[in-house]
């Protein structure tokens, strides 16, 4: 049986059933033959370790038998019309090809260790968004594309000065969990250039001593698609533990009142505005943004009820230590949603607004289920920003 087969059928779809690490109960649907074919390879390759018995683990074997019943079910209620989400794969050699390929470049990576690339291929489908559900096979073909476009852009950049003290950077950061997206990038405002090499800028200790303005954190990744550079923005949150240098952020306040909007931040519209720049120097002018991760809110969900449950078992003592970290993740589900969707799709459409540079091929919830803009300028926001040092009392 190939080891990715195996993987899916007694490691992933298991982690679903027990809703290991908070999953949700994730259906897939493959068609009779290959159910067959599963079903027929799991038997075989059981058979062949029973001849060793050193070889055999019963239980793993358990799962994945359970696992076949739990596809097969998952078919019978498709074919009746049942109204759950339903992941249907269309060509399963494709689908484990590629599933296959995902795990090989994730085990290549230098951060890999954050994750066992067993386990990559169950917290990927937090990723699908509604046009994915779809079509599996381009969304698996999209993430390996994600992965091979890493390497296109600079880890970190200082690529603009502001005035004699101020420049502007970028650097690009790892997502801890991978449910999201691959990497995110951070906009800064640095008061002084990065005299030492670009690696002891992710020292925490080194960052803490910065005179940095951040701007939130965006959640992207790049492939081409149609003949296209097309960039997915997935969200864009604050970065913790950024840096807010207190002069720094009185210096940009005429940038900051000029984009006053009661539902967006000006930092977001700020952040967001360096990103589509950024994108156009690089020649990425499509933009397609998804408005819905499926199958994401139902995790939250999920961890935040297994977080209550677990620090309503701690100490007092306890409690009190792990309160600031748990409050990011317990009953926050809703602003978790709403950082995803509503607040990314107002500082969109706060920037086509007022830009004419950008503009909405098709329009959020109207023409498409996805956000689809085009970038034909730079914005240069910051153009504005003051030339001179000022005194601040």
């Amino acid at each position: 049986m190939e080891r990715i087969k195996k993987i899916f059928l007694t490691k992933t779809i298991p982690d679903f059933l027990d809703k290991e690490f908070d999953m949700p109960y994730i259906k897939f649907v493959f068609n009779e033959e290959t159910l067959k074919e599963l079903s027929d390879s799991l038997i075989v390759e059981m058979q062949n370790n029973y001849n060793n018995y050193d070889k055999v683990d019963n239980k793993i074997y358990i799962k994945g038998l359970k696992s076949i019943l739990y596809l097969w079910k998952n078919r019978l209620e498709y074919q009746n019309g049942s109204d759950d989400i339903f992941i249907h794969v269309n060509d399963s050699s494709s689908f484990f090809s590629y599933l296959q390929e995902l795990i090989a470049l994730y085990s290549k990576r230098s951060n890999s260790a954050l994750m066992n690339p067993d386990n990559f291929i169950r917290s990927i489908w937090l990723r699908m968004g509604t046009t994915d559900i779809e079509n599996v096979e381009i969304f698996l073909r999209r993430q390996i594309a994600f992965i091979k476009n890493e390497s296109i852009i600079d880890e970190y950049k200082e690529f603009a000065s502001l005035n004699d003290e101020d420049v502007l950077a970028y650097r690009i950061n790892e997502n801890k969990d991978w449910s999201e997206t691959n990497k995110n990038i951070v906009f800064s405002i640095r008061r002084s250039r990065l005299n030492s090499s670009p690696g002891n800028f992710f020292d925490f200790d080194f960052l803490l001593t910065q005179k940095d303005y951040d701007f939130p954190a965006i959640y992207f990744g790049l492939v081409r698609e149609n003949e296209r550079n097309t960039c997915y923005l997935y969200g864009i949150h604050e970065v913790n533990h950024s840096i807010k240098y207190e002069e720094i952020k009185q210096f940009i306040q005429p940038v900051r009142k000029k984009l006053r909007n009661k539902y967006v931040s000006a930092d977001f519209l700020i952040a967001l505005s360096l990103f589509f720049d950024f994108l156009y120097k690089n020649g990425v002018t499509n933009v397609i943004v998804p408005t819905l991760q499926v199958f994401n809110y139902q995790f939250h969900e999920n961890l935040s009820k297994f977080l209550k449950e677990q620090l309503n078992s701690f100490s007092d003592e306890e409690k009190n230590k792990m309160k600031n970290v748990y409050a990011k993740y317990i009953d926050r589900q809703d602003d978790i949603s709403y950082s995803k969707t509503e607040r990314l799709i107002y500082t969109i459409m706060e920037l086509v607004d007022r830009y004419p540079t950008l503009s909405f091929s098709s329009y959020p919830f109207m023409e498409s289920k996805n956000i689809h803009i085009t970038i034909t300028g730079e914005i240069n926001l910051l153009s504005i920003y003051p030339k001179q040092k000022r005194n601040f009392l």
